[in-house]
């Protein structure tokens, strides 16, 4: 063999190997772009306990939000007010997870359990009070709309590949408001700083 039909023969075989790599390539990555989710759900195995949400509004007496306690501050009436349903998603890492439609866990939630809720609600406080801040708290007034407080799941159906077939499931924390705006679903409590933005008993 000649130095010519040697070169040649070496080099195919360099683009023999060269292309079976890219196939194989190719390959998986048609395979993991074939990875896809298939179906994604959510289920709320318990009822939950009845809360008080806080919302949007509280008091600003004089322009300050907070006040040092023994006083008094006012809940003026006509204060526009806004309850939020909240989820939070995380996986065993304890990463957030992004995508949860919080509203689809409100609709399995009445359906499951036959109760009326809803991701956000809003209305106009129409009574007015004066509260009282307990002596060594800071404290301001806040509207608290109803809700129910609960763990819904977020089921995730994965399909393609080998690889990728399965359900994948993450626990939903959710306080979900309401969906009544009657006067009774919202009151008007004193907010302690040290325990701002927490939810509190609901009888």
């Amino acid at each position: 063999m000649n130095l010519k039909r040697l070169a040649a023969c070496t080099l195919g075989a360099a683009l023999g190997a060269g292309s079976l790599v890219a196939i194989e390539a190719a390959t998986t990555t048609a395979q993991a772009a074939a990875c896809h989710d298939a179906r994604v759900f959510y289920t709320t195995p318990e009822e939950g306990s009845r809360v008080w949400l806080p919302t949007s509004g509280f008091t600003k007496d004089g322009g300050q939000i907070w006040a040092q306690g023994p006083s008094t501050t006012r809940a003026p009436a006509g204060t526009a007010t806004t309850a939020k349903a909240v989820g939070r998603a995380h996986d065993a890492r304890g990463r957030a997870v992004a995508g949860v439609k919080i509203a689809d866990v409100a609709e399995q939630y009445d359906r499951t359990w036959h109760h009326h809720t809803t991701d956000a609600t809003s209305r106009h406080y129409d009574r007015g009070y004066v509260l009282h801040i307990p002596r060594r708290a800071v404290g301001r007034a806040r509207v608290y709309k109803a809700a129910w407080k609960l763990t819904a799941e977020r089921h995730v159906v994965r399909a393609g590949g080998a690889s990728c077939r399965g359900t994948e499931v993450t626990p939903i924390t959710t306080i979900l408001p309401v969906a009544s705006n009657r006067a009774r679903t919202y009151t008007w409590a004193v907010e302690i700083y040290a325990t701002r933005g927490r939810v509190h008993p609901r009888s």
